[in-house]
């Protein structure tokens, strides 16, 4: 699988893109391998900061001009991979438990960064910022936002509920899910779409292989296990419960549009697979309901 990701990533200008401007962004590290000791940064507080920036400046400016037809999607690329390397260094830096804080925004810029990457290999000729999925929706802003803000006084003030076996736990979470949704986009290829479609497009093929096979909505199913981790990660308590209230009723919505349409383009082809294969997620039954 390796391989042949590596070799189609040489012929998706899009991916290769994406990839080498994540890699780039990365290189932020180096700016905490300075040969500077502690007490240099604690007299020069600033210092830093400014290598940070010119870090930055250099290496988007760059690829700015380099991809310039497609600059959008070069620093956005690259701000993520900035923002998961500065996070990994941080954590890296940080006493416990601020360590397992910083995780958190590593999490989020590779999950996003990934998104673009598996859309390059399942719709190389329709990729866009969009793909990226960072402007999901305003609740999905608002949802993250908040977690942070739990995450931030819970740490500050009640850092005794920052337990590593529910760190460890939500990571877990994270990591399968994660490879789950991936694993399902790759496998769906060009019948995989961000968005739910209305319209059957010539080269949409119902998958019932591979992971298709033990759930009926692998990618929603990853998604969110996903997103239910982070916050199990964070031992964020009250983000962790509206987390998972928010993330059921969103699929719940969703996977009863997207059911209806795909039992319109399939007919009994995809009536006989929703009897043969359930949902995966809890309490949710499709569209019609349908007894498993």
């Amino acid at each position: 699988i390796f391989f042949r990701l590596s070799s189609e990533m040489a012929l998706n200008p899009n991916a290769y893109m994406a990839a080498l401007c994540f890699l780039l962004g990365t290189s932020i590290v180096l700016v905490f391998l300075l040969p500077t000791d502690h007490g240099y940064y604690v007299s020069h507080p600033w210092s830093l900061p400014v290598y940070i920036a010119a870090h930055l400046l250099a290496i988007n400016g760059v690829l700015v001009c380099v991809y310039h037809h497609r600059w959008t999607h070069a620093l956005t690329s690259s701000l993520l991979g900035s923002g998961m390397g500065f996070s990994v260094a941080m954590a890296a830096r940080q006493p416990q438990p601020w360590g397992m804080f910083w995780t958190y925004p590593a999490v989020l810029a590779f999950f996003h960064w990934s998104e673009y990457m598996a859309m390059c290999w399942c719709q190389p000729d329709n990729v866009t910022w969009n793909s990226f999925v960072i402007n999901h929706s305003v609740a999905y802003g608002v949802a993250h936002g908040a977690a942070f803000v739990e995450a931030i006084v819970s740490f500050t003030f009640l850092p005794w509920m920052k337990v590593k076996p529910v760190y460890f736990a939500g990571l877990a979470c994270i990591i399968g899910g994660e490879m789950l949704r991936k694993t399902s986009m790759y496998q769906a290829s060009v019948s995989f779409t961000h968005e739910v479609q209305f319209i059957r497009r010539p080269e949409h093929v119902l998958v019932t292989t591979g992971v298709y096979a033990l759930v009926r909505h692998p990618s929603y199913v990853g998604w969110f296990w996903w997103s239910i981790g982070t916050q199990v990660m964070l031992c964020n308590p009250i983000c962790a419960v509206a987390f998972a209230l928010a993330s059921w009723n969103f699929f719940n919505k969703r996977i009863q549009v997207e059911e209806q349409m795909l039992v319109h383009f399939f007919g009994l082809e995809y009536r006989h697979y929703q009897r043969r294969v359930r949902i995966g997620l809890p309490f949710i039954s499709g569209f019609p309901e349908i007894e498993q």
